[in-house]
């Protein structure tokens, strides 16, 4: 009678472990990803996973730009692309659009002052949110999300080694990495941008930042565009995709918001 309650429980464990398997298999194929599973990611109820600290108000030093510098330095770089040694009118009219002299020095000015803005907007932001993220509290990670994202970043290793005609391990070897830096760096990683994509939502629900499907859909064909050349991306990763849409649309939102109420 023994016997057969010891058969009976192994083969309830090997059935139990069986499905557990199939479902693991199951969560881990793209294929069974839906555009939907990827929305459900960014409309997490923020609250039960994570205690935001404060974010309005943080302060920021800014990182200060040489204007005179850059400008220099950029027109020695067209002096010399163009082998002439010193900045004429005859030079500008030649090789620029520009009609003068200091019409060509003002436009490279504007552009220098664009780039930095933008250079330092993304910098403040990093910073905040890394400020906000030490003086937050993460209390469970949404294990869809971070399962994801491990299961993503692993699929691009995939096609980033297929594509320079190497095997995974070569790839990794390339990149200075062995399969235990490589686990660690996935799993750190992922629970970095796990938190970091909470703390946005909250911000976002907190503030009535919203996505619309079109800024969505714009954002998609924009990322396809750059992935034009790596087919391989396209027909490997649409789902990513979706993902990397709606992350750089609510980073570029929340990113606003925090540095125009950031304290420099």
């Amino acid at each position: 009678m023994q016997k057969k309650y010891k058969v009976l429980i192994i083969l309830l464990s090997l059935i139990v472990a069986l499905i557990f398997l199939a479902c693991v298999i199951s969560f881990f194929s793209n294929s069974n990803f839906e555009k939907e599973d990827i929305e459900n990611m960014f409309n997490l109820d923020t609250e039960d996973y994570i205690e935001v600290g404060k974010y309005k108000g943080v302060k920021c030093e800014l990182h200060e730009f040489d204007i005179k510098y850059d400008v220099a330095i950029e027109i020695e770089r067209d002096l010399a692309r163009h082998k002439a040694k010193v900045l004429t009118t005859a030079f500008v009219l030649k090789y620029t659009d520009y009609k003068s002299v200091d019409e060509y020095k003002s436009a490279i000015k504007k552009r220098i002052l664009k780039e930095n803005e933008l250079s330092q907007k993304k910098e403040v932001v990093d910073k905040v949110l890394d400020k906000i993220s030490k003086k937050s509290k993460l209390n469970n990670y949404p294990q869809g999300l971070y399962k994801y994202l491990i299961k993503s970043q692993e699929d691009k290793d995939e096609i980033n080694a297929e594509i320079r005609g190497l095997e995974l391990e070569q790839y990794y070897s390339t990149i200075g990495f062995n399969e235990a830096l490589r686990e660690e760096y996935i799993e750190n990683n992922s629970k970095k941008l796990v938190k970091r994509i909470l703390i946005l939502e909250y911000i976002a629900d907190k503030e009535d930042i919203e996505i619309t499907d079109k800024e969505v859909k714009d954002k998609v064909n924009d990322i396809k565009k750059g992935y034009q050349k790596s087919s391989k991306l396209l027909e490997n990763r649409p789902l990513d995709i979706e993902f990397e849409a709606r992350y750089s649309i609510l980073l570029d939102k929340v990113g606003d918001f925090l540095y125009r109420n950031s304290k420099f």
